[in-house]
Parts: C-alpha cells; structure tokens; sequence
C-alpha cells in the first residue's frame, strides 16, 4: 500500500515536473 502510494506521488511528480520544463523551454525559446 505504501509502495503503491509512493509511486502515485512519484508519477504526479515527474508529470509537474515535465510541465514546468516545457514552460521554461518556451520562454528560454521565445
């Protein structure tokens, strides 16, 4: 359950993560 969990947060994570770096390259681009 624990594990289950963590990998739920993990994947949130990568998924902000992803977005924030596709923003910035947007404005570093523009």
């Amino acid at each position: 359950m624990m594990l289950q969990r963590r990998t739920a947060s993990s994947r949130s994570i990568s998924q902000w993560v992803f977005v924030v770096i596709s923003a910035w390259c947007r404005l570093v681009l523009k």
